[in-house]
């Protein structure tokens, strides 16, 4: 009986372990800032799954100019394959940045767009896949 008790207890620790590795997904690619005709910037984005079902904490990883910066936020949607929108804060926190696009196969096309108040002002497009 207490084989029995260990291997179940073995066997729940191996699937809490192999979601956890899930839990967590990086995707990297590019951003072009609408002010920058033809310009790319490199962005790498880590999105962990929250508590609630189709919820993301999400933090944006680039270099604007030679300062590198986080931009931290939720987001909520289908991360494999549907819609996907967000917002994050800049690192101060004093501007907020949205995004929204299509995920398939985990591959991410879309638009950003600074937020002020009730206002969204488009600041380019962004695109993201898994790492080869």
């Amino acid at each position: 009986m207490r084989l029995f008790l260990i291997l179940g207890l073995c066997l729940t620790c191996s699937l809490a372990f192999a979601a956890e590795k899930v839990a967590s997904h990086t995707i990297e690619g590019q951003f072009n800032w609408s002010h920058q005709k033809g310009k790319t910037h490199n962005v790498k984005a880590v999105f962990t799954k929250s508590a609630k079902a189709g919820v993301y904490d999400v933090s944006f990883y680039f270099n604007w100019g030679k300062n590198p910066h986080v931009y931290t936020g939720q987001a909520t949607g289908n991360l494999k394959d549907g819609m996907l929108k967000g917002t994050v804060k800049n690192d101060d926190k004093k501007r907020s940045f949205g995004f929204e696009g299509t995920c398939k196969n985990m591959k991410f096309e879309g638009k950003h767009h600074e937020i002020k108040g009730k206002w969204k002002t488009d600041t380019g497009t962004i695109s993201l896949a898994p790492k080869k």
